[in-house]
């Protein structure tokens, strides 16, 4: 199956649960794929900045090398790490984008399968933004979306022979319901 999926399609995990990312990454990847999902763990994740930290670049700014606009970008991020909600979606959109990008411009003549595996509410706005209406759809709205219930129905669809599911994800590429499920 790994071979006649290669040639016709690139798959691409782009939301998974926390608990399941490192198995369903290696899963997508031993069968060809790409993989955006991250942990709240991953060094690109944004964080709060601590007090420590902030008291440190503080007395930088202001005593080793003064400079009123270096102080006032760390106010404004040490307010924002402590007050604005959501930016690990920033961070997910643009890995996503990343991607999807490099695929469709590596790999023109594949169509680009989306996976997801259902989670929680992190992983709900993730899809939201896969389907119809959301904002990576909308950049890339030929690319179809299959979400999974699990990690085990995720393994076995890729370790079953589903080249006929595939083909007629790829045939139907272009309707303008990409979303399918897998049960």
């Amino acid at each position: 199956m790994q071979q006649s999926i290669n040639k016709k399609a690139s798959l691409f995990l782009a939301s998974v649960p926390e608990h399941a990312l490192f198995e369903a990454k290696a899963l997508v990847e031993k069968h060809g794929g790409f993989c955006a999902a991250f942990t709240q763990f991953d060094p690109l994740s944004p964080k709060k900045m601590s007090l420590f930290q902030f008291l440190k670049l503080l007395f930088i700014n202001l005593f080793v090398v003064p400079s009123f606009a270096a102080t006032w970008d760390l106010l404004e991020e040490f307010f924002e790490s402590w007050t604005v909600k959501g930016k690990w979606k920033f961070v997910w959109a643009g890995r996503v984008t990343g991607v999807l990008e490099m695929l469709k411009s590596s790999y023109p003549q594949k169509t680009v399968i989306q996976i997801a595996v259902k989670g929680g509410r992190q992983c709900d706005w993730e899809q939201q933004q896969l389907l119809p209406g959301g904002k990576v759809h909308d950049l890339y709205p030929d690319m179809p979306l299959v979400v999974y219930k699990d990690l085990e129905d995720l393994r076995n669809f890729l370790n079953d022979s589903n080249l006929e599911f595939v083909n007629a994800l790829i045939e139907g590429a272009s309707n303008t319901d990409s979303r399918r499920w897998k049960d």
